[in-house]
């Protein structure tokens, strides 16, 4: 708040010596009228420069009024405590200027572990692959005609459960419909080194061939399926021992598999030989058996997937 101090001067000439008494009266009189006389024009001309207002006085007013509004500049800053309000600690000062806890606040107490136990992992035939090798046997008459192929499993399914301490407590089951398997599809020929490439035409033949009575006979045996019966820790692999069914026949098998599981994903991969006649039926030929697929398969499994529930 502005504080107006209006500071009148009086002004003293320096004190001559008084005349004698005999001039004192004629003296004093002469002068009064003179002044008198002068005093008024200028009384007068004050009050005529005042008069044309009376609208003056209002800016008069309002400049009186003037310092009385910046008032409230003179409350005190935000940052200071009211007039009565206790002095702060020095420590609640520190506290509160760095956000720390205060001392009487009691420690936050440990995160409880994560429970252990088996996992079930749903597997995404999306990120993974199931496919078989089929080879022509070769040295025949028609050896020259044949070609090996790359058979994958699509719009299969699957579960995994899974135990990092115990693998012992795991349990596999896939099943793999036979209306999905493809013949080379994509670029799946080079999973196998294999070069070339097969036409529609010979893919539709060929899948007319696999799926007919003599082959897996889809039309009775529309899947394949698989199912795990024991794991067993072997150095940095595990053996997983299960059933693989194919056109209604089960024939066991051991499978290495390398396997990597967290909390959040499960994957495994690993490889296993049967034959066509393991499960009951010969190797498609043709050309009177001069042209015919080799009786072994490897069958390639690279699967991966999700933590479905504890």
């Amino acid at each position: 708040m502005g504080l107006w101090i209006v500071v009148l001067g009086l002004g003293c000439g320096g004190a001559e010596e008084a005349p004698p008494a005999t001039n004192v009266a004629e003296e004093v009189e002469a002068p009064e009228e003179e002044p008198l006389a002068d005093a008024a024009p200028e009384v007068e001309e004050e009050a005529a420069e005042e008069e044309p207002g009376e609208e003056p006085a209002e800016p008069a007013e309002a400049e009186a009024a003037e310092p009385e509004a910046p008032e409230p500049a003179a409350a005190a800053p935000s940052d200071a405590p009211p007039p009565d309000a206790p002095e702060a600690a020095p420590d609640a000062v520190e506290d509160a200027a760095d956000g720390s806890a205060s001392a009487e606040e009691e420690p936050e107490e440990p995160a409880e572990p994560e429970p252990t136990g088996p996992l079930t992992y749903r597997l995404d035939p999306s990120k993974g692959r199931l496919y078989v090798l089929v080879r022509y046997q070769r040295g025949g008459l028609g050896g020259a005609l044949g070609h090996d192929h790359v058979i994958v499993a699509q719009g299969w399914s699957g579960t995994v459960t899974w135990d990092q301490d115990d693998p012992s407590a795991c349990a596999v089951s896939i099943d793999v419909p036979v209306g999905g398997l493809s013949v080379d599809p994509g670029n799946s020929r080079s999973w196998e080194g294999l070069d070339g490439s097969t036409s529609d035409g010979d893919k539709s033949t060929i899948t007319k061939n696999f799926s007919g009575e003599k082959q897996l006979f889809s039309s009775r045996f529309p899947d394949i399926r698989y199912r795990s019966s024991s794991c067993q820790r072997q150095g940095s692999s595990v053996n997983v021992t299960g059933a693989i069914t194919i056109r209604g026949v089960s024939k066991t098998i051991t499978l290495p598999m390398t396997i990597d599981a967290s909390d959040d994903s499960f994957s495994a991969s690993g490889t296993f030989r049967a034959n066509h006649t393991d499960f009951g039926f010969k190797p498609f030929r043709a050309l009177a058996g001069a042209l015919k697929n080799d009786d072994g398969l490897k069958f390639v499994v690279n699967v991966r997937g999700t933590a479905a529930s504890r």
